[in-house]
């Protein structure tokens, strides 16, 4: 098997552009985790914040705290699947 120089000119721009693609996904993966956590942090603020007085008494704090890390949680799991779809793609 014979390899001149254009072969490996065109394999190492090809890996180069693959790792440029990878690295673009994963920003792009990290950058949604980043807004959905703000998303999350802002609701989360929101419905604390709005809690009528005649209702906080029946509530617990703790219990809200509990419903949101179980979305919380839900939300990291979604964008785990989502970003090891992508990579499957690639």
């Amino acid at each position: 098997m014979e390899v001149d120089n254009n072969d490996t000119v065109e394999l190492m721009e090809e890996h180069s552009q693959k790792l440029t693609i990878e690295e673009l996904m994963e920003l792009h993966c990290v950058s949604q985790q980043e807004i959905m956590e703000e998303i999350f942090q802002r609701r989360r603020r929101t419905v604390f914040d709005n809690v009528p007085d005649e209702l906080s008494g029946g509530i617990s704090s703790n219990l809200l705290e509990s419903i949101y890390s179980i979305i919380h949680r839900k939300v990291q799991s979604l964008s785990e699947i989502q970003e090891n779809f992508l990579k499957i793609r690639l």
